[in-house]
């Protein structure tokens, strides 16, 4: 069973904040999508009940850093490819935990590129 249930974050932009997780969380399963007016919703393929979801709406009184999201990855090689895949996203910070995890400071970049 996927360890995710599901994960739902808030941003101030929806609209800036979509392409940034429409080109990272496929690469980390994400890969189905349910998106509507008030949510982006990205899944995983397993079937119910092991099917993880991973969500974003707007919040205007959002405040950077509010949330945290880090993935694991198989391989250092895993690391760097969805590190590279940040950055294309347009990620301005990337922080590493020991081990092969990912911690994409994906909120707080995404609202630094947003008041720009």
């Amino acid at each position: 069973m996927n360890p995710f249930g599901h994960m739902d974050l808030r941003v101030a932009d929806l609209t800036a904040a979509e392409p940034f997780y429409d080109a990272l969380l496929p690469a980390l399963g994400f890969t189905e999508r349910y998106h509507g007016e008030t949510w982006k919703v990205w899944a995983t393929t397993e079937p119910l009940p092991g099917t993880a979801y991973f969500g974003i709406t707007e919040s205007l009184g959002h405040l950077p850093n509010e949330n945290r999201i880090a993935f694991w990855v198989a391989s250092r090689e895993d690391v760097e490819r969805v590190a590279a895949l940040a950055r294309d996203a347009r990620a301005l910070e990337l922080s590493w935990a020991e081990g092969n995890a990912v911690r994409p400071r994906l909120l707080r970049n995404l609202l630094r590129r947003s008041i720009r």
